[in-house]
C-alpha cells in the first residue's frame, strides 16, 4: 500500500534512499552516534534482547503480507531482524548517516524524514513500530494524533523511559507472557 506523498519526497539516485523536502536537521542522534550504533548493534545484549521481544510480539500481531514501517527505527536493526523473519520492512528516520546504515541491512524502503502531515497519506500505513521514539517528541500526545489519523492498522510502541527501561520491558514482556498464558 501506497503511504507516502509522492511530491514530499525525492528519491537519491545512488542510494535508492527516498528523502523528505522537510528532512530534520537536528534529530536525536549524531551521525557519528548512529555510526558507534551501528557498529555495536549486531553484538549489543539490548540490541538483541530488544528486536526479539519485538519481532515475537510481530509475530503474534502483525501480518507478514503487509509491510512494516519502523518510525524513527534508526540505524534498522530490528527491521533487519523482522525482514530475516520474512516480514516486509520499512523505516521512516530523520538522521542520514542512520539511513545509509538501514540501507546497507537491506530494509525494503528506505525514507528519510519524519511522519508530518504532509508527509504520509493519512489511513495509509497498514502496520508499524514504534521503538524509543516517543521521549524523543517534544509533543508526544500531538504526535500520536497524528499518527492515529496516517494509520489503518496496528502499532507495536515501546519506550524507555530513563530510571526504568530495563525493568519496563522487563515487565512488559512478563506481562505480555502472562496474557498470552491466561
Amino acid at each position: 500500500m501506497k503511504y507516502l506523498q509522492d511530491e514530499e519526497w525525492n528519491e537519491d539516485a545512488v542510494s535508492g534512499i527516498r528523502v523528505a523536502d522537510s528532512t530534520a536537521t537536528d534529530t536525536a542522534f549524531s551521525d557519528k552516534t548512529q555510526d558507534d550504533l551501528y557498529e555495536l548493534e549486531d553484538s549489543s545484549w539490548w540490541f538483541i534482547y530488544r528486536a526479539n521481544v519485538v519481532t515475537w510480539l510481530m509475530d503474534k500481531y502483525f501480518s507478514r503480507d503487509k509491510i512494516t514501517i519502523d518510525i524513527g527505527g534508526g540505524n534498522g536493526y530490528t527491521p533487519s531482524v523482522a525482514k530475516n523473519m520474512g516480514f516486509l520492512t520499512g523505516l521512516i528516520e530523520p538522521n542520514p548517516a542512520a539511513c545509509r546504515h538501514a540501507k546497507a541491512r537491506g530494509i525494503d524502503e528506505v525514507n528519510c524524514g519524519t511522519v508530518t502531515e504532509k508527509s504520509i497519506i493519512d489511513g495509509s500505513i497498514e502496520q508499524a513500530t514504534l521503538l524509543d521514539v516517543l521521549e524523543h517528541i517534544e509533543d508526544d500526545k500531538g504526535f500520536i494524533q497524528l499518527l492515529h489519523r496516517k494509520m489503518s492498522g496496528g502499532v507495536l510502541s515501546l519506550s524507555q523511559y530513563r530510571p526504568l527501561c530495563a525493568f519496563g520491558a522487563v515487565k512488559m514482556m512478563q506481562q505480555v507472557i502472562l496474557e498470552d498464558i491466561g
